[in-house]
């Protein structure tokens, strides 16, 4: 094989290789991007569940404070238990938001871990400064 056309096929090779290698490094990231798509889906999901029981703490507790209305008064300390399990599932939808927030690679209200824009000088949710 003559020098002109081994130097040719070096080239080729090479160029080969090094599109191999593109395609190889944005496979990885679009894979990773998927993980962390598929994980974020998943703790939305859980921060959905954690918000109906959330809901239905509330409504335990408006129960509650009707019942002392109507003449059937509920004891505080019951009614500071579930003021409390309604603190620990924010706390946890908190936690989850900003895991969320961390995989997406967004802002997050500093108070409550809603996204942010970019463009925000306020949470959209609390109000809070940014």
């Amino acid at each position: 094989m003559d020098e002109r056309l081994q130097n040719i096929l070096n080239c080729g090779l090479k160029a080969a290789r090094q599109a191999g290698a593109s395609v190889s490094d944005a496979l990885d990231a679009a894979g990773d991007k998927a993980g962390r798509l598929v994980t974020a889906g998943q703790l939305n999901c859980r921060i959905a569940e954690l918000n109906a029981q959330v809901r239905a703490g509330l409504q335990r507790i408006g129960e509650m404070i009707y019942a002392t209305h109507t003449g059937d008064p509920t004891s505080s300390d019951d009614l500071l238990v579930a003021l409390r399990d309604i603190d620990r599932l924010n706390e946890q939808i908190r936690c989850l938001q900003a895991q969320v927030n961390q995989l997406l690679e967004r802002s997050a209200c500093p108070k409550c871990g809603a996204a942010a824009q970019p463009e925000d000088l306020y949470c959209r949710e609390c109000g809070a400064k940014l």
